[in-house]
């Protein structure tokens, strides 16, 4: 009859091996980095902290968000983009092809795909959202100049993993932004003056 082999029994981790193996890290972070173990859990605590805020500004935060599907030409000449506008209006099929001759040589791009409302410029947000599907907006003046817009599809998505969590870390950078113009909002910048210009810890050294 078979036997099978006993596996050997676990050691144990016991709590001063613990204690004596955070002890020895933090004596290794003092050497290179002069950051203490009081420091060092200030910036876990404050991690801590900011997660926290984090997770309650953006509970509300839903995966279903109404997008939009457009395209868009822009160039920097009001009557260079009326002009295009005029053209288009008359023979709308034409906005690849004069999309494609506006951005020749570089690296602006023409279909946008699915994107959220707040992704847009300001100035183009309630314009964009109210078109109907094909229709193409007259020009726009953004921070990009001006701007042409033709809808392609208009409906509430389910967002991707990498989307949703774009758009929580946008909402709450959103929220920071309009704290800090607070009334009672204090700005602490003394680290500017404590970051060091050159590095300071050592490389790693091969063993």
């Amino acid at each position: 009859t078979a036997t099978s082999t006993p596996r050997p029994t676990a050691t144990p981790y016991t709590t001063q091996e613990y204690a004596t193996n955070l002890n020895d890290y933090f004596t290794t972070l003092s050497s290179f980095a002069d950051l203490s173990e009081s420091d060092l859990r200030w910036i876990f605590t404050a991690q801590l902290y900011r997660q926290k805020v984090y997770d309650a500004i953006t509970a509300d935060v839903s995966r279903q968000q109404d997008q939009v599907w457009a395209r868009h030409i822009v160039v920097s000449d009001q009557t260079q983009a009326q002009d295009i506008y005029d053209q288009l209006s008359i023979v709308p099929e034409d906005f690849v092809p004069i999309a494609t001759e506006v951005f020749s040589g570089t690296s602006n791009t023409i279909d946008l795909g699915w994107f959220s409302k707040d992704s847009l410029d300001p100035a183009a947000q309630d314009i964009v959202w109210a078109l109907k599907i094909g229709e193409i907006s007259q020009p726009i003046q953004t921070a990009s100049g001006w701007e042409i817009y033709q809808v392609l599809g208009h409906e509430v998505r389910t967002l991707s993993d990498a989307d949703y969590q774009a758009l929580k870390q946008t909402d709450f950078q959103n929220w920071i932004d309009e704290q800090k113009t607070a009334d009672n909002a204090q700005i602490f910048d003394i680290w500017q003056s404590r970051v060091p210009t050159s590095p300071t810890v050592p490389p790693t050294q091969v063993q």
